[in-house]
């Protein structure tokens, strides 16, 4: 205690501290309280105040899982059976549906599962040594799409002129099928190009 009247800490009576206590005895205060409090330290003093226990995690988001449609169909526009839209969810990125000029492949699905999200794989994906060389330049790949659910949400989605897998968030769709419409290409430089989709992967929860 500071002897009354004073104001001062007799015992420190040199330095330019004189009439305040230093870093060490404000260590031995904290030392002091807390041992009057029963605290076993300044971690035990937190947790009494915090009312201690675990701490609590925002729990993360359940990640989306592929969600295999039971099959697509276009109507019969495909140019001929080995590029049907059956090609779009055969798992091969070297098999491709392709149309000619703009058409539209509907992927049905059993129940109403929730979707979340179509990944593209656009073009035709293949390479070979003959006279065509890289059919992904070759022939149109999809410049911009519109999406269509069965619960009646609609949204049109921008596609780069890119080999890579490409993601399109559609939200949250309880639906029984989705219709991908092509309406636009980024041209290829084939004589008689198609517009072509090679893989198309659906996610959902």
């Amino acid at each position: 205690m500071i002897p009354a009247g004073t104001g001062e800490w007799p015992f420190l009576e040199s330095g330019r501290v004189r009439n305040r206590p230093t870093h060490a005895l404000m260590a031995l205060l904290w030392v002091s309280a807390l041992s009057a409090l029963g605290c076993g330290g300044l971690a035990d003093l937190v947790d009494r105040v915090t009312g201690g226990g675990e701490t609590t995690q925002t729990a993360s988001a359940t990640p989306s899982a592929p969600i295999s449609p039971s099959f697509a169909e276009d109507g019969g526009l495909s140019t001929k059976a080995k590029y049907g839209p059956q090609q779009l969810i055969d798992g091969n990125p070297h098999t491709s549906w392709c149309v000619v000029g703009s058409a539209a492949v509907k992927l049905h699905f059993t129940g109403s599962p929730t979707l979340t999200e179509l990944q593209f794989l656009n073009g035709r994906q293949k390479v070979t040594s003959d006279r065509y060389g890289d059919r992904f330049y070759y022939n149109h790949r999809a410049a911009t799409v519109e999406l269509t659910f069965s619960n009646g949400h609609r949204m049109t989605a921008n596609l780069p002129d890119s080999k890579s897998w490409q993601s399109v968030k559609v939200g949250a769709q309880s639906a029984q099928w989705v219709q991908v419409a092509i309406k636009s290409s980024h041209y290829g430089t084939g004589r008689k190009p198609q517009n072509c989709i090679s893989d198309i992967i659906v996610l959902g929860g």
